[in-house]
Order: structure tokens, then sequence, then C-alpha cells
């Protein structure tokens, strides 16, 4: 939209068609701040009957400083005019088929007709006192309801926590004498000596377990000869088909 457009919608605009409402659009799409073509796009909304008509007027006073004007030209209204005459109209009604009317007649319809007649003043809707009493919408506004908003928060979170009772006196002296009254319990004694035999026999099983081949060979290594043959007189019990191996083993330990 070029700039003698733009003015000459400004100067009348009821002459608003399809074409600049699209161009308006596209205006306060990319210049959202200009308050003339918001006003502009509400009052051709309005005069068509849009539905989108109330958007755009709440649109429109946000954007706008001066909802007065925005007001005067919503419903602004261009007085009528007359493409005829009283001259025409005297001949219109002399050549009216079968009308026979005499002067008095005559001459009330011809001061009828020179009366300029003025269109009624469309009613305002409470839609514009609605905007009228809401408040303009600022980067102040918006800042100070967005510091306040943490410090609610914060109000509502602490009221919230459980509040917690700390003991009382009585309580912990309570716990105290209880503590002096009953002494540790004691294992059983018969549970002791249980578990004292499970760990005899286990170690038992565990001394049988290292009687073998190997033993005997670090002992040797060691120079621990009489226990190396021990274990292997033990090898010979407990494996009696190795008892001529064993036997051999013993003879060469006890040769050294």
């Amino acid at each position: 939209m070029n700039k003698q457009k733009f003015i000459d919608l400004l100067e009348d605009p009821e002459r608003i068609d399809e074409h600049d409402l699209e161009l308006l659009e596209e205006l306060a799409t990319n210049f959202p701040y200009c308050q003339a073509a918001h006003v502009l796009i509400a009052k051709a909304a309005h005069d068509k009957g849009s539905m989108l008509a109330h958007q755009k007027l709440k649109k429109a006073a946000v954007y706008t400083t001066d909802r007065a004007l925005l007001k005067r030209t919503l419903y602004h209204a261009r007085p009528a005019t007359f493409a005829t005459t009283p001259d025409e109209v005297v001949r219109a009604l002399a050549q009216r088929a079968g009308a026979e009317l005499g002067p008095e007649a005559l001459e009330a319809e011809i001061a009828q007709a020179e009366s300029p007649q003025r269109p009624q003043a469309s009613p305002i809707p409470d839609l514009l006192e609605e905007i009228s009493e809401t408040p303009s919408v600022t980067p102040d506004t918006i800042l100070t309801e967005l510091e306040a908003r943490p410090l609610r928060e914060e109000g509502v979170a602490r009221e919230e926590e459980p509040k917690r009772k700390p003991l009382r006196v009585d309580q912990l002296d309570v716990i105290d004498r209880f503590i002096l009254v009953n002494p540790r319990l004691t294992p059983n004694q018969a549970d002791e000596n249980a578990s004292k035999d499970d760990l005899a026999s286990e170690s038992s099983r565990r001394n049988e377990n290292l009687v073998s081949e190997n033993l005997a060979i670090i002992l040797t290594k060691q120079g621990k000869i009489n226990k190396a043959i021990e274990i292997y007189h033990k090898l010979m019990l407990k494996h009696p088909e190795k008892k001529a191996y064993f036997a051999a083993r013993i003879d060469s330990l006890e040769k050294l």
C-alpha cells in the first residue's frame, strides 16, 4: 500500500474494500504499532458486519492511545447526499399518473425534500464501555505483574509447608530414663554355644580340605619335610587307590 492510498483511506474509511482490507492487514502485521492501521481494520470489520468485528475492535483498543478518536472513527457517518433538486421533485410529482395534489400538499412535499435529513446516530454498544474501562497494557504493567508473581507463589509455598512440632522436654526425659533403666539385650547363651560348635566343625572341614598334594609340595619347598610326610600319609588314607604313589613320595622325602 502506497502513502497516498493510505491517506485516502484515512480521509474516507468507508471506501475500504476487500483488497484494501488485505493491504491494511499486511501493513498491521509488518508495523504492529501503527495504530491508524488497526483503527481502519476495526472500522472496516464493523461496517461490513464481520464476525471478527469484536476481536478487531479489542485489538485496536489495545494499540490506540486515544480511544475517543477510535470511537469517533468507528461510529462516524457521513451526511446523506441527494442527487435530486426541489424542481425535479415538482416535475416528478406533476407527472405522477392519477395523482391530483392540492397546493398545500405539494408545498409540504417540497418542504420535506428541501429539509436536510440527518442520519440517526447508531447506538453505542456496551463493548465500548467495557474497552474504555479496561486498563491499557504497557511494558511497565507487565514488569510489575511479573515481579509480584514469584512473591505470591513463594508465600503460598511457605503456607503449604507442614510445621514440624519440636520434641518437648518431658518427652526427652522419658527417652533418657528408658535408656538408663533397660540395659542392652545380651545374646542367648545356647545360641552362642551352638554358633561356636558350628564354627569348630566348619574349621575342621576347612582343615580337611587343606590336605592335598599341592600343600605337601609347598611344605616340601619350604623345608618342612615332616609336615609334608604327614600330609602324604593322610592322602594315602583318603585315596587308597593312590597308595603306591604317595608311598613313593614319602620314601623320596625320607631320603632327603
